[in-house]
């Protein structure tokens, strides 16, 4: 084993990781237009810059989002620094909250470690994909992962220092944190750390210095009562049945919320999919952590903290891969710390710890061969022969991708090149069990992989996938004329067309349509055929056909003729 006996804390060993991260998300923030959860958020933003819903995100009048106002204020004030809601002001607050945790990480990395290891920490996270993909896309979960990381580096400082007036000071930061997470994505930003300090502190037996358990309670408790109240005076019951569908439906999995509904084990392998290829080396970092780093608080801290919100959500009905985001920095220290301890070669004596990961990356290079090689030699590649293993929508893009942007043979060919020697040095490395080798060749491997995954394909994809083309075709076909949507509307086709647009179903939709026959009706495929059938003057105007968003513009006939 090898640690640094005396770590110099360099600038550039804390800033670097930083640095990459926000270079990788503002390239990726900009090569596509807003996706459908995206604008279920950006709407809001829309609408606050109206003046409307100030203390209670809305996306209409009869939608209340289900999520307290912290990301809407800073996406808000970055559209107002930016001088218009867009893309890039709604996704800002993301990329700047990835950037800032991919600091942290760092920062405490150097703390627990080594500024070494922090480093390692900093870039491995920065290089899982989920993690990319979320820090440059306008959704919640990046800035209350930022405060939950925050938090956890507020209260080990809290516990390590020795002075009562240093450690009052780190409490009152951490209590903030706390209540700034609260105030991002509800009580799991004060449950989560508080829950993992009360266990470190049981299990590790650190527990020498009391913890001001009031403060850090009762502050972010203040913080969030502030506005509950406001947003209670404003929407009143409204309000109230929010609060009640989004605590209890989430903790009985009621069917009047999205709960996604998925097994006890559901995280486990949800974990290898978004911390890839990172994940794959996990296994063996908590496995050798254990055997001989349990009694290290150092170790313990991070490590406890991950493993505790794993188990605590598989304990709710309700499941989302992203809920995993705040635990991505404790599984970044996790590793950093395995790759530094033992980076030298031959630092770990079993070899299956190494060359199993290194070795499924070894096939995944060599798929990826497979994959760049394929269309030099099969001219008419077809995806749904090739490709069945793919899911039907991924085998329908690509086709798309295939038939209309398929790169040159040039292209492929260095493609080839580069996954073959990448595949060489790891296999060189897997024997000799280097695990530095083995992890800058990953870290290569997961840049590049990102920075073409989230920019040029990205750019490619967008033009596919957007509703922003449909939407403006509606827009100006409808004009000033009434326009209503057919059930409920995908809130990225709502954010582009910029107007309210009232939902109708069933048959009082018919009837509305029978008193308003100059209107305009937006319905997916498969519902605006029953609407023509009994509409006979009615028909299809514009129409946009997607794998999944197969989308009718229908009006009076006379529009069709003109």
């Amino acid at each position: 084993m090898t640690q640094d006996p005396k770590p110099a804390f360099t600038p550039i060993l804390l800033l670097a990781p930083a640095l990459l991260a926000l270079l990788l998300f503002t390239w990726s923030m900009g090569h596509g237009d807003l996706l459908k959860r995206e604008a279920r958020e950006g709407i809001p933003v829309v609408l606050m810059s109206q003046g409307k819903g100030w203390l209670l995100p809305q996306i209409s009048e009869n939608r209340i989002r289900t999520k307290p106002p912290l990301y809407y204020w800073s996406a808000l004030a970055a559209s107002r620094v930016r001088g218009k809601v867009d893309e890039v002001s709604l996704r800002l607050p993301s990329v700047i909250a990835g950037v800032g945790t991919v600091f942290l990480t760092t920062l405490l990395g150097a703390w627990l470690f080594s500024p070494t290891a922090g480093a390692m920490a900093g870039f491995t996270l920065a290089t899982g994909w989920r993690f990319s993909y979320l820090a440059s896309h306008a959704r919640v979960d990046m800035l209350f992962a930022l405060f939950t990381t925050a938090a956890f580096l507020t209260l080990w400082k809290m516990m390590e220092s020795e002075d009562p007036s240093v450690r009052s000071r780190w409490s009152w930061m951490a209590s903030l944190m706390l209540g700034l997470a609260v105030l991002t994505k509800g009580p799991l930003g004060l449950l989560f750390p508080l829950l993992a300090l009360a266990l470190f502190r049981w299990i590790s037996g650190r527990r020498e210095y009391p913890v001001p358990w009031a403060r850090l309670v009762l502050l972010p408790l203040a913080m969030t009562l502030v506005w509950v109240l406001g947003a209670y005076l404003e929407k009143g019951s409204a309000f109230q049945a929010m609060i009640y569908e989004e605590i209890v439906g989430r903790l009985s999995g009621t069917e009047k919320i999205q709960v996604h509904k998925e097994p006890f084990y559901f995280y486990l392998p949800q974990i290898f999919l978004d911390l890839a290829p990172w994940s794959l080396f996990l296994p063996a970092a908590l496995w050798r952590g254990i055997r001989e780093r349990r009694r290290d608080a150092r170790w313990l801290y991070p490590a406890l903290s991950f493993l505790l919100l794993i188990g605590f959500l598989s304990l709710f009905k309700g499941k989302r891969g992203d809920y995993l985001l705040p635990l991505y920095p404790m599984a970044a220290l996790i590793l950093a710390d395995y790759f530094n301890r033992y980076r030298l070669p031959r630092a770990i004596k079993s070899a299956w710890e190494v060359r199993v990961p290194a070795g499924l990356l070894i096939f995944l290079f060599l798929s990826m061969v497979a994959v760049f090689l394929t269309p030099l030699f099969v001219p008419d590649l077809d995806a749904e022969r090739y490709f069945r293993f793919l899911s039907p929508q991924d085998r329908w893009m690509a086709n798309l991708l295939i038939q209309n942007h398929l790169p040159s043979r040039f292209i492929l060919a260095g493609a080839t090149a580069v996954m073959i020697a990448l595949s060489i040095s790891l296999f060189r490395f897997q024997r000799r069990r280097w695990l530095e080798g083995i992890w800058i060749t990953v870290a290569f491997w997961s840049f590049l992989a990102l920075a073409l995954a989230h920019g040029p394909v990205a750019e490619v994809v967008n033009r596919y996938a957007s509703m922003k083309p449909f939407a403006e075709e509606v827009a100006k076909t409808v004009g000033n004329q009434t326009l209503v949507h057919f059930g409920s509307p995908r809130e990225d086709l709502l954010y582009y067309l910029n107007r309210p647009v009232p939902e109708l179903d069933g048959e009082a939709a018919f009837q509305f349509f029978e008193h308003h026959p100059e209107s305009f009706v937006l319905a997916i495929k498969t519902w605006s055929d029953s609407l023509t059938t009994r509409e006979p003057q009615r028909s299809v105007l514009l129409e946009m056909n997607r794998f999944d968003k197969s989308y009718r513009l229908i009006g009076p006939a006379i529009h069709q003729s003109e």
